[in-house]
């Protein structure tokens, strides 16, 4: 349950509705004023971040939803993992899903779809250290250091297998 619901609160906690599809439709009506998400909100019996939210992740049609493609995983990778950027894209899912979107005719990718993408691929490889070593409980460490990633595992493979280059600076 969200932590806003307090004694008193008239906010709705919980999933969006599809009657609460007239999101699309107030944000088009109030889309030119800069506190739009307040007034829609309000209307919606929401906070202003969680109709922000729903709008810029999962309504707004300029949004791809279509599984990433190869290059664009290697691309999250490398941005992720190569020590060329100085951790300038180091878990800056915004600024990663804008460099996906660049030069893209079919839509734009949100932050949310590179940070679950990310997080889905540590967990894989987190479990497969895990059978590795019979499924004991092991710390970051030895394991990681191991693999040649210095306390963390080394991505760079994807990156390397993609000679098309990215054009990035």
């Amino acid at each position: 349950m969200p932590t806003y619901k307090k004694l008193g609160s008239k906010r709705t906690p919980g999933l969006y509705t599809f009657e609460e599809a007239q999101l699309i439709e107030l944000y088009n009506q109030y889309s030119d004023r800069t506190d739009k998400w307040k007034i829609i909100a309000a209307k919606l019996n929401r906070t202003h971040q969680s109709v922000r939210g729903q709008y810029v992740n999962h309504l707004d049609e300029s949004i791809d939803k279509s599984e990433l493609t190869y290059e664009e995983k290697c691309k999250i990778d490398d941005l992720q993992t190569n020590p060329c950027y100085n951790n300038k894209y180091y878990k800056k899912w915004s600024e990663i899903a804008k460099k996906l979107s660049e030069n893209r005719k079919q839509g734009r990718r949100t932050e949310l779809q590179v940070k679950n993408y990310w997080n889905s691929k540590e967990r894989s490889q987190k479990r497969k250290i895990m059978n590795l070593y019979g499924g004991e409980h092991i710390g970051y460490g030895s394991c990681y250091e191991s693999y040649g990633g210095g306390g963390h595992i080394d991505y760079g493979s994807c990156y390397e297998s993609y000679t098309g280059g990215y054009g990035i600076n």
